[in-house]
């Protein structure tokens, strides 16, 4: 189902030590979310962070209102979230509201344009899922390599405090 979600960070930390182009989820004011499941892909459901990076790229889905981009899905650093696992939390925009209305009212409209544009998204995640599975495409550099976290997405171990390791990133 579609939906947008906040992420364990512990679960992007323990993702960060194989793909640094993982995006971090924590911030001052907002923590970043993200959106999904946008693919499936080898088995794996995939979920893009929602910026509000606004330039037009051909590896983000903008998010545009009065025809001006908002908002991006950043589908260049979408990534694989192991089945049957509490790593994602739906958002509830009305327990938002309580604290931030506005804020809510732009979760509410983002959410709102991703439904009704569902299909182009979902062909433009495909298309860079495919960018960045291809070493020889010149946008490659720009996404995650999507293979890294797949290979390791399912072990992943919540009992593990991965915000302490020290582990670079892997080959």
């Amino acid at each position: 189902m579609f939906s947008f979600y906040s992420v364990d960070n512990n679960y992007i930390q323990y993702l960060k030590q194989y793909e640094i182009q993982i995006p971090s989820v924590v911030y001052s004011k907002n923590n970043k979310f993200v959106c999904g499941a946008l693919l499936n892909i080898n088995g794996y459901d995939y979920y893009a962070p929602i910026s509000h990076f606004s330039k037009k790229q051909r590896t983000s889905f903008p998010i545009i209102q009065k025809d001006q981009i908002i908002s991006s899905v950043r589908l260049c650093f979408m990534f694989p979230v192991p089945k049957n696992t509490s790593v994602l939390s739906r958002l509830n925009f009305n327990l938002i509201a309580n604290t931030d209305l506005n804020y809510a009212n732009l979760l509410r409209y983002e959410y709102s344009y991703c439904i009704k544009n569902m299909n182009n998204l979902m062909k433009q995640a495909n298309k860079v899922y495919n960018i960045g599975t291809n070493i020889n495409h010149v946008l490659n550099y720009t996404c995650c390599d999507f293979c890294k976290p797949e290979s390791v997405c399912d072990n992943y171990d919540p009992s593990i405090d991965y915000s302490v390791c020290t582990k670079t990133a892997q080959n």
